[in-house]
C-alpha cells in the first residue's frame, strides 16, 4: 500500500510540473505574486523597444510633418475618426439606391482617399526612410 501511495504522489507531482500554467512549467508551485512578477518577466521581455526617429534639420516643412507624426499628435486621433466615419459611410452604400446618393458616395469616398493620401505624404516626409520601420505604415502604404 505505501508503495501505491508513493507512486500517486509521484505522479502528482510529476502532472502538476508539466501542467502549463501560462507558459510555465513549475508555475503550479509560484504563489500568485510569483506569478504576477514571472508574467510580467515575459511581456518585458517580448517588448521590443521602438527604434527613436531624430527629427529633420534640412526643413522646417520636415520638422511640422515629424511633429505630426508622433504618436501623441493629433494626426493619429483625426485618422482614427476619419477611419470610423469612413466605415459609416462604406455602411450607407444599399441595393436600389439612386445615382445622386451613389455619386454623393463617390465624392465622400475619394475625400477620405485625400485624407489618407495626405496622412501618408506627412508621415513620408516627417519620418523619411523610418516610415517603413512601421508594420501598420507599410499596411497603409499599401
Amino acid at each position: 500500500r505505501l508503495n501505491l501511495f508513493i507512486g500517486g504522489m509521484i505522479d502528482n507531482f510529476n502532472r502538476l510540473k508539466v501542467e502549463p500554467d501560462r507558459g510555465s512549467g513549475s508555475a503550479a508551485f509560484l504563489t500568485e505574486s510569483q506569478k504576477r512578477y514571472l508574467e510580467a518577466i515575459r511581456n518585458m521581455m517580448r517588448a521590443r523597444p521602438q527604434k527613436e526617429v531624430p527629427p529633420p534639420r534640412n526643413s522646417w516643412i520636415a520638422l511640422e510633418c515629424y511633429k505630426w507624426s508622433q504618436p501623441n499628435a493629433w494626426l493619429e486621433p483625426f485618422i482614427m475618426v476619419v477611419i470610423v466615419v469612413n466605415t459609416i459611410v462604406f455602411a450607407m452604400e444599399h441595393f436600389g439606391q439612386s445615382d445622386a446618393f451613389t455619386l454623393a458616395l463617390f465624392i465622400i469616398n475619394t475625400i477620405f482617399a485625400g485624407i489618407y493620401m495626405m496622412e501618408a505624404a506627412i508621415k513620408l516626409i516627417g519620418l523619411r526612410s523610418a516610415f517603413f520601420d512601421d508594420n501598420w505604415n507599410r499596411f497603409d502604404f499599401a
